[in-house]
């Protein structure tokens, strides 16, 4: 049995021939370090609309958290397809979930991105309302 990375448990990696454990591990350090930047800077933009509300507007804040939230997604699903083989993208739960992952935070991103240009008074932009009310 072969540890992968920073698996807590064992587990036998069935990667792709040119991938090994320790290159799947390095590479999965700097994927979650991209992510948590990308979801640290999605905090700071909402702080920053909390705390100076009078110079950054709500929409200013959605497209730049929907943004923010999209490329990361976008970047996750790339790291998946990228990284291995589609084969081993498809048949490795791991690589299933941060697809799933990906998918999440690129659907959330364009959704906030669409409520950002959404004009006063048209039907998609009241979706967020509930959140500010």
């Amino acid at each position: 049995m072969v540890l992968c990375g920073n698996a807590t448990l064992p587990m036998r990696f069935a990667g792709p021939s040119n991938l090994t454990p320790e290159m799947y591990g390095k590479a999965s350090q700097t994927a979650h370090t991209v992510l948590g930047i990308a979801l640290a800077c999605i905090c700071v933009v909402w702080g920053a609309f909390i705390v100076l509300p009078e110079r950054f507007g709500k929409k200013q804040c959605y497209a730049a958290a929907g943004a923010l939230s999209a490329a990361a997604g976008l970047y996750l699903i790339a790291w998946v397809q990228l990284l291995s083989t589609p084969d081993f993208a498809r048949r490795d739960l791991v690589q299933r979930q941060h697809t799933a992952i990906g998918r999440c935070l690129l659907a959330a991103g364009l959704q906030e991105l669409l409520f950002a240009r959404a004009r006063p008074g048209e039907r998609l932009a009241r979706t967020h309302d509930a959140w500010f009310a």
